[in-house]
């Protein structure tokens, strides 16, 4: 697993600006496609523990044109 792009709870609670209990609650495990507003995790083999997806953690706050005009 490149973990280049892979956080642990307390690292994105903190990247997030929230703690690690809020990322939690928004994780799935991995699948190939994103879900809005979840944030994708896979389970770090040597360790045990979650480890989330950067990028999903960096589109969450993107707002997409077509929710701007509802």
């Amino acid at each position: 697993m490149d973990l280049s792009f892979w956080m642990g709870a307390t690292a994105a609670g903190e990247y997030m600006g929230y703690s690690p209990d809020w990322v939690w609650e928004r994780a799935i495990p991995w699948q190939e496609t994103p879900v809005r507003g979840q944030f994708r995790y896979k389970v770090n083999p040597e360790t045990g523990k979650r480890r989330y997806y950067r990028p999903d953690l960096d589109s969450f706050y993107v707002v997409r044109p077509q929710d701007c005009f509802r």
